[in-house]
C-alpha cells in the first residue's frame, strides 16, 4: 500500500483559508486510508500514525510549539508516549525490550525509563506486562482458547508464566479467574428474570 501525496503545505501552519482546507482534507483522506490499513495491515497503519503525528507537530495543531526532535525535561512528550503506547498494543506477541522502545522515541534507555515513569508510574517492562495481562482477560472473555494458547498470543512464554504472572498481579490464577466470570455470566440472566418476576 503507498501512502497518498501530501500537499507541500504541511511543512508550516496553513496561513490561508484555503490552504487550511487544502491540508485538512489530505488529512482526512489519509486518516481513511489508515482505518482501511489498521484491519488487515497493521504495520503499514502504524506508519501512517506515525507520519500523522509529525505532520500535526509541525503544523503546531497539538498546541505549543513542540516538535518530535524536542525532549522533555521530564517525563514523555504526548507524541512519544502515543507512539509507544501505540507500539506496545500493536506488538504484544513480540519481544518488546527498552532498548527498541527508547529508539522508538529517541531516547537513550536511561532517559527513556525515568521519563516513562514519570508518567505511567511505573516501569516500560511493567506497563508491557500489564498489557499482555490486560489482553489475556480479554480473550479468556471473548474467546475459547486454552490459557495455552492465550498465554503464546500475548507474548509470554508458556501457560506456567501467564499464570505465574496473572496469580501476582490479580492475585487467583487465570483458570479460576476465567471459571469465575463464566459462572457469573451464566447466572446473570436467571437474576435478571428473578428481578422482573419480582417487579
Amino acid at each position: 500500500m503507498q501512502f497518498s501525496a501530501i500537499p507541500n503545505k504541511t511543512s508550516a501552519l496553513a496561513s490561508t483559508p484555503d490552504a487550511s482546507i487544502e491540508f485538512s482534507a489530505a488529512l482526512n483522506a489519509w486518516l481513511a486510508e489508515a482505518r482501511s490499513a489498521i484491519s488487515h495491515d497493521p504495520r503499514t497503519a502504524d506508519q501512517y500514525w506515525a507520519r500523522f503525528e509529525v505532520l500535526l507537530l509541525r503544523n503546531d495543531s497539538l498546541g505549543g510549539n513542540h516538535n518530535e526532535t524536542a525532549v522533555p525535561c521530564c517525563g514523555l512528550a504526548p507524541w512519544q508516549r502515543m507512539r509507544i503506547m501505540r507500539h506496545i498494543d500493536a506488538n504484544l506477541t513480540n519481544r518488546l525490550s527498552t532498548v527498541q522502545l527508547a529508539a522508538l522515541v529517541r531516547l537513550s534507555p536511561s532517559h527513556f525509563c525515568r521519563a516513562f515513569k514519570t508518567n505511567l508510574g511505573c516501569s516500560p517492562h511493567e506497563y508491557v506486562i500489564q498489557r499482555r495481562i490486560a489482553r489475556a482477560k480479554t480473550m479468556m472473555l471473548e474467546t475459547e482458547s486454552s490459557l495455552a494458547q492465550i498465554a503464546l498470543d500475548c507474548g509470554l512464554a508458556d501457560q506456567a508464566h501467564l499464570s505465574r504472572l496473572f496469580r501476582r498481579r490479580i492475585g487467583t490464577s487465570p483458570s479460576v479467574w476465567r471459571r469465575g466470570h463464566e459462572l457469573r455470566r451464566l447466572e446473570e440472566p436467571a437474576r435478571n428474570r428473578g428481578v422482573v418476576s419480582a417487579g
